[in-house]
């Protein structure tokens, strides 16, 4: 089992290495049964009984220690961005997403605003994309065709003159750029009345802000 589990880890190491595609640590989880199947059984073979308990008393303690970090830290700042968007849109008001990797945990939390259009980059072909989702087909490929202009500019066609667009996104993701800053100046020259209603906190893993383009006087 020890071995197997370690081969398993090492090998998708290996190859994530080698063909330079991402990695997380979640992706180990695929050998954690055989890891706790290791350690029941170091624990299994130690004679004392009062030992036995008080090593798994230990490992016990040690993993609510290290749980508390996930239960407690924000994993994601969707949920203030959701409800500064639920406090203040309106029916028929545009929901934009860069990049588009912000907008399933959003949109989930939006579920209840289906008055509200939700829209992610890219707008390619005419059409945005599906907040609900990541397409990763061609990710690269599809985020260097897209322009950000045109995606602003559909945002606030999709507004329309009345219409207020919420704009959440986040600098720095791979095969960006400077896409969603670039799509976030667009519309701020369009619409000056401006606001920032959620600030970047990189304390945060998903970490993304808000911005509020009102309709021009």
């Amino acid at each position: 089992e020890w071995f197997v589990a370690a081969a398993t880890l090492l090998g998708g190491l290996t190859v994530s290495y080698l063909t330079g595609s991402g990695f997380q640590p979640r992706y180990a989880a695929v050998m954690f049964p055989l890891f706790i199947l290791v350690v029941g059984y170091g624990i299994a073979v130690l004679e004392d009984r009062r030992l036995r308990g008080a090593v798994l008393a230990g490992v016990a303690l040690l993993g609510l220690v290290g749980g508390v970090r996930n239960v407690v830290k924000p994993r994601t700042q969707a949920t203030e961005v959701a409800a500064a968007i639920r406090a203040g849109a309106r029916p028929g008001d545009v929901v934009g997403f860069c990049p588009d990797q912000l907008g399933p945990a959003t949109a989930r939390l939006l579920a209840d605003r289906p008055d509200l259009r939700l829209r992610a980059w890219p707008f390619l072909d005419g059409r945005f994309g599906d907040p609900r989702f990541v397409d990763w087909t061609d990710y690269a490929e599809r985020n260097a065709r897209a322009d950000p202009a045109a995606f602003a500019r559909a945002l606030l066609d999709a507004a329309g003159p009345e219409g207020t667009v919420w704009f959440v996104w986040s600098p720095g993701y791979r095969t960006f750029g400077r896409a969603c800053e670039d799509a976030l100046n667009t519309m701020w020259a369009a619409r000056p009345d401006r606001a920032d209603l959620v600030p970047v906190d990189q304390d945060v893993y998903e970490f993304m802000a808000l911005a509020r383009f009102r309709p021009a006087p």
